[in-house]
């Protein structure tokens, strides 16, 4: 309703104006008309007859229409007589009213304004209700909330010493406040305590399970159910239920292919219970207490290498013959044949792979690497002289002498030497060497008396030189000699120094040359590349007698432990070993043995599978040599048929099948009608038949044949009750209900309660009759309940009775009074 209001607010606004502005002219309207006709311009003090009749308000109130159909009226009245202000007092009367109710819409608009800017503003919704305007409350042990201008406002606790939060793994975490260590697990802190929820995860059923990357949830890894075994992902089996057909998992579908029997050595073999192929019928070898099967191998105790085998019989034995792989392979492992080359057999001894081993040189250094024996020349420490000898018997050069010009010195030794026509004189102290230039000595030829001039010869090892002559003597490439007066004279030749670091001294040469490298005592052609002995992680090239060394980049390795062999820089993936065949890792590569299997070496383990084969476009192929796709036939229950050939069906004897080409088609085979109306199947039958007419059954003597369904009793057990059923007699014994009474006697078929059967005597029902066990007492037998009571004896009518049978009697001699016999009154009634 006020909205209502509200919205006809504007339109009674602008029709006030209206009528405002209209009076507010200097010639009003003389009269105003209204729509329906009736006459408007009235005095003010005759306005009640214009609401009304008789001073009553009429109910009918002015409309909308009425009062903007008075502002187009035309100016002139249709009344003579009537006054301005009598025209115009209705409609003042009405704006006033307009106004005031305009006014009042105006006042209670601002009123519920009021309202719900209050309401907004002193109301939360709290736990589930609202909470009024300074509310407080508490969500949980450690929250604290407040109504504050309408808006809850929540916070922790910290005052209490379990709200002030939660430390973990070394982070800290409010109260509250829900966090996630790792991607699996989650964990909220509450109350000063961590609460952690791992992921809800499923139960497997698998061999192996493990958890993939970024996942929480262990999963199975692929493997196959056959025949109600669990077999792991790629391993081949035998089927249980077929030894002919071998089996393999693959992406967890099991495939079958059948087993190849290999040719048999006999010539007449056998089937074996539980084997596919026919083995010898040879019975085996006997050796002293040991029995062997045909085709067995064994190796000879205490030689290994000797494998004999049991053929139709009879033993042969051979030499297993071992390839050396390695010059020097240790001994045998404990119980096999060959050598092997992780390790050395050297000098009697054995010698473990990376072991130092004793070396002729005793400057070198050897030692055994997987067989072999690797020899390196000793390190010697850096000599503080420039020039040190050797020691004989000494490895590494001391400064006790001097090597100079490929020449050993003594320490303190004066030596010459001759150097482009120069006289040198040099000494040795302490691996250091000095020289001085001197004047070289002439000697001036010997003149003789009677003759011309004459120069000595020089003779040095018997070889005779010329006087002035040079000459650089054998075996001593870096020594000049010259002959001066007779006088051979020789010196050391010294060597200009080399362009390079690691020169090489050629064999009979004096001076080294940068035609080649020596890099740690071993000589490398200029442009050679080579692996540094001392630092196999390194690769060396030699480059004008100058070696330059870099550090080897090693590949990356894919699989998850890559080794590290001896001497071997860079790690590798472990090889796979599979049927005496080795395969690098990564390598694929198809079954030494079964060529339908894929393998794949993977850090060290070989792993295989069934090659994926190309759907057959049939539906029961005959298997390949390694897929079952040949459709030039058919496999169908376990067996193989040509193609066009029928079969019965290996599960349905009723249904007869036809192989074409890879599929099988089976038809039900027809029966003919039956004209019974009731047919019967017979177990093994694939067609039912017509039930034969039911026989009767015969009866002893010339009693009338029993019907077939027909009940009846033997003659003379009327106890059994009998069936006759096609000319089939069964009986079965009556069911008695039990007796209810103690002694019951024995009817015709069943106990009864119409007598007593007791101590093996029938009585009765109501017979009175002599205790069997007890004397002097009286039974009765009471439908089919005996009860047994002393015997009530009547009193004696004699003064001295005599005691008789069970009861006093008197003498009937004295006692007797004459006309009256004794009498004996039993008491026992029947009750």
């Amino acid at each position: 309703m006020a909205g209502a209001r509200a919205a006809l607010l504007p339109l009674l606004l602008h029709l006030g104006s209206l009528a405002l502005a209209a009076r507010d002219t200097e010639t009003p309207p003389a009269s105003i008309i209204l729509v329906d006709g009736s006459w408007a311009g009235r005095p003010c003090q005759d306005s009640a007859n214009f609401w009304g009749q008789g001073g009553e308000v009429s109910r009918e109130q002015p409309r909308l229409a009425d009062a903007i159909s008075q502002q187009q009226a035309p100016s002139h009245s249709l009344v003579p007589g009537e006054t301005h202000q009598q025209q115009w007092c209705p409609l003042e009367e009405r704006l006033e009213r307009l106004e005031a109710e305009v006014t009042d819409l105006r006042k209670q608009n601002r009123e519920l304004q009021a309202r719900v800017v209050q309401l907004e503003s002193c109301e939360c919704w709290g736990p589930g209700h609202t909470c009024p305007e300074g509310a407080r409350w508490e969500p949980d042990a450690c929250t604290a909330c407040v109504c504050r201008d309408g808006t809850a406002h929540c916070g922790p606790q910290p005052n209490l010493p379990h709200c002030r939060g939660c430390s973990h793994n070394g982070q800290s975490y409010g109260h509250g406040e829900t966090f996630s260590p790792d991607a699996c697990t989650t964990c909220r802190c509450l109350a000063g305590t961590v609460q952690c929820q791992g992921p809800s995860c499923s139960e497997l059923n698998c061999l192996e399970s493990f958890i993939p990357p970024g996942e929480c949830c262990p999963i199975c890894r692929p493997g196959c159910e056959y025949e109600g075994q669990l077999h792991q992902e790629g391993s081949s089996f035998l089927s249980s239920s077929n030894p002919c057909l071998q089996c393999s998992c693959l992406r967890s579908l099991v495939r079958c292919v059948p087993v190849k029997c290999q040719p048999s050595p006999c010539l007449n073999p056998v089937p074996r219970l539980g084997h596919c192929c026919p083995v010898c019928q040879a019975s085996g070898c006997t050796e002293g207490n040991s029995h062997r099967d045909h085709g067995q191998e064994w190796t000879t105790p205490g030689d290994p290498c000797r494998i004999c085998q049991c053929l139709e019989g009879h033993i042969q034995c051979r030499q297993r013959e071992c390839a050396s792989l390695c010059p020097y392979p240790a001994r045998p492992l404990p119980g096999t044949c060959c050598p092997v080359c992780d390790g050395c057999f050297l000098n009697g001894r054995e010698h473990s792979s990376g072991e130092p081993v004793g070396s002729q040189d005793p400057c070198s250094s050897c030692r055994c690497t997987n067989g072999s024996v690797q020899c390196e020349p000793l390190p010697c420490p850096p000599a503080p002289c420039r020039y040190p000898g050797r020691i004989p018997g000494q490895c590494c050069p001391v400064c006790d002498g001097c090597k100079y010009q490929g020449h050993e010195y003594r320490s303190q030794e004066t030596f010459t030497l001759q150097e482009n026509g120069r006289c040198l004189r040099c000494v040795c102290q302490a691996g250091e060497v000095s020289c001085e230039e001197q004047d070289c000595p002439v000697t001036p030829c010997v003149r003789s008396a009677s003759g011309p001039q004459l120069c000595s010869a020089c003779v040095l090892n018997g070889e005779e030189f010329a006087e002035g002559i040079q000459w650089e003597p054998d075996d001593q490439p870096c020594t000049s000699c010259s002959c001066q007066d007779g006088v051979p004279v020789c010196r050391a030749v010294l060597c200009s120094p080399v362009p390079c670091q690691h020169p090489t001294q050629p064999p009979g040469a004096c001076c080294p040359s940068c035609d080649s490298c020596t890099y740690h005592s071993l000589v490398y052609a200029n442009g050679q590349n080579f692996t540094d002995v001392d630092s196999p992680c390194q690769t060396c090239y030699c480059e004008d007698g100058t070696v330059r060394c870099s550090l080897i980049n090693c590949p990356f390795t894919t699989c998850a432990k890559p080794q590290n062999g001896p001497g071997q820089c860079c790690p590798k993936c472990p090889d796979c070993i599979l049927e005496a065949q080795v395969f690098v890792d990564g390598e694929r590569f198809p079954h030494p043995r079964d060529p339908c299997q894929e393998c794949w070496c993977q850090e060290g383990q070989a792993h295989c599978q069934l090659r994926a084969c190309p759907s057959a476009p049939c539906v029961h192929p005959l298997p390949g040599t390694c897929c079952k796709n040949d459709c030039t036939g058919c496999a169908f229950g376990g067996k193989e048929y040509p193609n066009g050939a029928d079969f019965p069906h290996p599960t349905d004897p009723c249904r007869l099948c036809r192989c074409l080409s890879g599929n099988v088609q089976c038809l039900a085979r027809r029966c003919p009608p039956l004209s019974c109306p009731q047919p019967v199947l017979t177990p093994g039958d694939c067609c039912p038949q017509c039930p034969d007419a039911p026989a009767d059954c015969p009866q002893s003597g010339n009693m009338v044949p029993v019907r077939h369904q027909e009940h009846f009793f033997q003659p003379g057990d009327p106890c059994s009750r009998c069936l006759c059923l096609d000319g089939s007699v069964s009986c079965q014994r009556l069911t008695c209900p039990p007796a209810p009474c103690a002694h019951p006697r024995r009817d015709a078929c069943c106990p009864s309660c119409d007598g007593c059967l007791y101590q093996g005597k029938e009585f009765a029902s109501g017979e009175r009759f002599p205790s069997p066990n007890v004397a002097c007492h009286v039974c009765l037998c009471w439908e089919g309940s005996v009860k047994c009571e002393p015997r009530t004896c009547a009193p004696a009518q004699c003064p001295f009775p005599t005691r008789e049978d069970c009861c006093p009697a008197c003498d009937t001699r004295s006692s007797q009074t004459p006309g009256k016999p004794a009498t004996y009154a039993p008491a026992l009634e029947a009750s």
